[in-house]
C-alpha cells in the first residue's frame, strides 16, 4: 500500500444510514451511485443481508455525515443516521 493510500485510509470514516423505505435492488444500486458521486464519499453500499442499511465511507475533511444524510433524503426517501 502506498503512503498516499495509507494517508487516505487514515482519515476515512464510515457512517451507517438506515433507509426507512423499502427499495428494490435497482433503486438501491441507483442510490449507491448517487451517494458515491458526492465529493468526499469514498464508497457507498447497502448491506447484503439488511437491505435497509447503507454503509458510507467518506473523508470527514471533505464532507460530513449530515451532508450525506441530506443527499440521501433528497432522493425522496426517509432515512436517519444510526
Amino acid at each position: 500500500m502506498s503512503v498516499e493510500e495509507l494517508k487516505r485510509n487514515a482519515r476515512e470514516v464510515d457512517v451507517i444510514v438506515h433507509v426507512d423505505d423499502r427499495l428494490d435492488q435497482c433503486s438501491r444500486l441507483r442510490m449507491e451511485d448517487v451517494v458515491e458521486r458526492e465529493f468526499g464519499v469514498v464508497k457507498a453500499r447497502f448491506n447484503a443481508q439488511h437491505h435497509h442499511l447503507m454503509i458510507v465511507a467518506y473523508d470527514p475533511e471533505q464532507i460530513n455525515s449530515m451532508m450525506i444524510l441530506s443527499n440521501i433524503k433528497h432522493q425522496n426517501v426517509s432515512a436517519q443516521l444510526v
